[in-house]
């Protein structure tokens, strides 16, 4: 689809798609924030269940030194836990999987846009300027 249509000039353009960068690289960095904050509370909650069922913790040093291309599993030695609670524990786990996950795809949009858009010591303000965004400009 051509977009050209929708701006004035070529700066125009190119100042808006590095403002809407710029605000996309700001959600995505809040988005894993969240994934990581959840995933030690994942983690804290299997460990809280382990030390109730009088097993070792241990989840929230795993997490803490994960692994990118091996998803976190159940110890072998957890088999031997209640099955309601090794299922929590499952839960637990393929939730902080989700997360990892959710987490190097975010990672991979976000080289993505440092590669296509140069965001490197972006002026917020003048490019909002430029891509006539300012409030100014929509009163």
């Amino acid at each position: 689809m051509n977009t050209d249509i929708l701006f004035e000039n070529e700066e125009e353009k190119v100042a808006t798609e590095r403002v809407l960068a710029a605000y996309r690289v700001k959600n995505i960095n809040q988005d894993i924030d969240t994934y990581v904050t959840e995933i030690l509370k994942y983690a804290k909650c299997i460990d809280d269940l382990l030390e109730q069922n009088n097993f070792p913790k241990r989840y929230l040093d795993k997490v803490s030194s994960l692994n990118e291309d091996e998803p976190l599993s159940l110890d072998i030695d957890l088999n031997k836990l209640d099955f309601r609670v090794k299922e929590l524990i499952e839960d637990y786990i393929k939730r902080i999987n989700t997360r990892v996950e959710l987490i190097k795809e975010n990672d991979r949009n976000l080289k993505y846009l440092e590669e296509n858009y140069n965001l490197t010591n972006i002026n917020l303000e003048e490019e909002l300027k430029k891509a006539k965004l300012t409030t100014e400009e929509f009163a």
